[in-house]
């Protein structure tokens, strides 16, 4: 596998608390990155940006955005 140093990075992930999102954030968090792990549901982001965080020991934040809504 290719590996980048994502460290001083910002990563922002929408969709982040499953799925492809989810994968996405867990190879950047690995790679260094700080990860902002965005889901419409605030319990599942921060449930899965705790286990990602755990699993890496890298910064990773979950919160609420629902980016279907502009306001």
């Amino acid at each position: 596998m290719n590996q980048i140093d994502l460290q001083g990075r910002i990563a922002i992930i929408t969709g982040g608390a499953q799925g492809i999102g989810y994968a996405c954030a867990l190879e950047l968090a690995r790679e260094g990155a700080q990860v902002f792990l965005c889901s419409s549901n605030e319990e599942r982001a921060i449930d899965a940006a705790d286990r990602i965080s755990q699993e890496t020991d890298a910064p990773v934040v979950g919160v609420r955005a629902d980016v279907t809504n502009e306001n």
